[in-house]
């Protein structure tokens, strides 16, 4: 039906977004129904696009968004990418430190393999390395 198409709009739309938009634009697509766990052909998240870019901002209004409608709205955590990767992997893998906690909270799943068999710990204590 039309609202589907324009949910799908919608959805697309916000992983465009997430780069350089600013959180007002993601609060007015999240409101025009945008699926919030939808996937591009990379299987990339809003949620995985917005640790990717550190987008902080971003990740809020995402979280935001689901606890204003708990009936309607379940934002996947673990939503991984291509590689197995989830928004906790990338940012153990960015070195986005400061993110982890946010995600943590929000239940992303410490423990997940991503498809080489490494879990978010993994890549934190290899980056963690890399960079000492």
């Amino acid at each position: 039906g039309e609202g589907s198409e324009a949910s799908l709009t919608a959805s697309v739309e916000l992983l465009r977004a997430i780069p350089e938009a600013g959180v007002e634009d993601v609060r007015e697509l999240l409101a025009q129904r945008a699926d919030v766990n939808h996937r591009d052909e990379n299987g990339w998240t809003a949620m995985i696009a917005a640790v990717f870019w550190g987008r902080r901002e971003c990740m809020e209004a995402l979280l935001r968004h689901q606890q204003l409608n708990p009936n309607t709205v379940r934002l996947r955590m673990d939503g991984t990418n291509r590689n197995g990767l989830s928004p906790l992997h990338v940012a153990a893998r960015k070195g986005r430190h400061d993110l982890m906690p946010l995600l943590m909270s929000s239940r992303c799943n410490p423990d997940l393999p991503d498809n080489e068999g490494w879990t978010p710990l993994h890549h934190a204590a290899f980056n963690g390395m890399a960079e000492g």
